[in-house]
């Protein structure tokens, strides 16, 4: 009679992705909990995540350098959504404004500004993608998501996926759009990295209309 796995290692597989992102919302909730403290919480979720990532690194073999021009102008047209539609919906909650200048400190400012660039343009779309495009779109095919390839399209992993990425987010409409456009970047090519830089397109374009509006209440 073969031996039955034990549920440590079934569960195994799902930490280099599961465990990043978990991390990073528990770390966010916190500073929900607590506003004043998203200043040096930003920070430390964005420093703990990276360690996460880099530790299972060598598991990440969707992983590339490349990316189409395709995928940029997904990454532009989901900053153009996300601005514009806003004015348009309700929202989950009123949510916490990251404002860099709330120290009255222009290097204090500077400071908090490269790590929120830092955090949401380099760690936060290698993250979650790895979250949202390579596991949970292949997990809601097989649980066992390893045997799905990258990019494999069925109707309930798409709009479920992009329904879960939404209500991730405050702007909940713009980010179910959000997440369906990303998917599609996917299925485009099916390559994680053009994801990842559609999605760092986006928040690299937020971060700078925000700054130079002054708009925090986007981040």
């Amino acid at each position: 009679m073969p031996k039955k796995e034990s549920l440590t290692n079934k569960l195994r597989p799902y930490y280099p992705y599961v465990l990043p992102f978990a991390v990073f919302m528990i770390l966010t909730e916190i500073g929900n909990w607590i506003p004043d403290a998203i200043y040096y919480i930003y920070p430390l979720k964005t420093l703990v995540t990276a360690g996460i990532l880099l530790y299972y690194w060598k598991y990440y073999k969707e992983l590339n350098l490349s990316w189409t021009g395709f995928a940029l102008f997904c990454g532009i047209a989901v900053f153009i959504i996300w601005v514009g539609i806003d004015d348009f919906y309700p929202k989950l909650s009123s949510g916490t404004s990251y404002n860099p200048y709330a120290f009255k400190s222009k290097r204090i400012a500077v400071w908090l500004i490269f790590n929120r660039m830092i955090g949401s343009v380099v760690i936060v779309p290698v993250m979650e993608e790895l979250f949202w495009r390579s596991f949970i779109l292949r997990f809601l095919i097989n649980q066992d998501f390893r045997k799905v390839p990258i990019g494999t399209f069925t109707w309930p992993s798409f709009i479920i996926s992009s329904i879960l990425f939404g209500t991730e987010h405050n702007r909940w409409l713009a980010g179910i759009i959000a997440g369906a456009i990303y998917n599609i970047v996917l299925y485009q090519r099916k390559e994680l990295s053009d994801c990842i830089a559609a999605h760092a397109i986006t928040n690299f374009l937020l971060g700078v209309f925000v700054v130079s509006s002054g708009c925090y209440e986007f981040w």
